[in-house]
């Protein structure tokens, strides 16, 4: 969902992310998400801030901080935003694992086109 679909408003945009398996991240496999179809939406490329959607959060977790901006080495809790194509590149987070059947809810803001 998105909070502002008017030209030029600064827009949160809500995903909810859930998978049929696990996506482990360790030493040999980096899973990464590629969000896309954000045509003019506009946030400087690289790290943009993810906040969990309350109430969409694994069991004793926070949404946001399952995923990092890059792998290895990310900062935990953004993703990585390329301005040119709008999209969003979420790496589960090292040593973290999406379990199939839960529900991720995150939010991140850019700007609409005009």
């Amino acid at each position: 969902g998105q909070t502002l679909p008017f030209a030029g408003a600064s827009n949160t945009i809500s995903l909810t992310l859930q998978t049929n398996v696990d996506l482990v991240s360790n030493g040999y496999c980096q899973p990464m998400i590629n969000v896309s179809q954000f045509p003019g939406a506009s946030y400087p490329t690289g790290n943009i801030w993810l906040v969990a959607v309350p109430g969409l959060c694994p069991a004793g977790g926070n949404s946001a901080y399952s995923f990092q901006s890059a792998s290895p080495g990310g900062l935990a809790g953004y993703g990585s935003w390329d301005n040119t194509s709008g999209t969003l590149l979420l790496w589960v987070a090292e040593n973290d694992r999406l379990e199939p059947g839960t529900p991720y809810g995150l939010s991140f803001q850019v700007t609409n086109p005009m």
